[in-house]
C-alpha cells in the first residue's frame, strides 16, 4: 500500500492501483491486457501477471477487484492503457 500508489486507465478512466501482486503467467497476450475479470482481476504485465487487489476510480473508495468487477463491466482482452 506504498503512496502514491500507481496509475492505469481503462478508456479514458484513470484507475489507482493501491494493492497487487505478480503471478506466474505463459498468456502470450501482449502486456496491459485483461487475463481474468472475475473473481480475480489479472492484467499481462512484461513477463509475467498482475493481479490486482485493490484498486480506485476517480471520486471514489477503494475497492477490491471483486467489489470493482460487479460494478464495473470489463472483460478478457481488454486493454489497459
Amino acid at each position: 500500500d506504498p503512496f502514491p500508489g500507481n496509475e492505469t486507465r481503462i478508456g479514458e478512466t484513470p484507475l489507482k492501483i493501491w494493492r497487487a501482486h505478480v503471478v506466474p503467467s505463459d498468456d502470450p497476450q501482449p502486456p496491459g491486457t485483461v487475463l481474468e475479470a472475475g473473481p480475480r482481476l489479472l492484467v499481462r504485465c512484461g513477463q509475467q501477471a498482475l493481479a490486482i487487489d485493490q484498486l480506485q476510480k476517480p471520486g471514489g473508495r477503494r475497492l477490491t477487484a471483486a467489489e470493482f468487477l460487479r460494478g464495473t463491466q470489463l472483460e478478457r482482452g481488454t486493454r489497459l492503457a
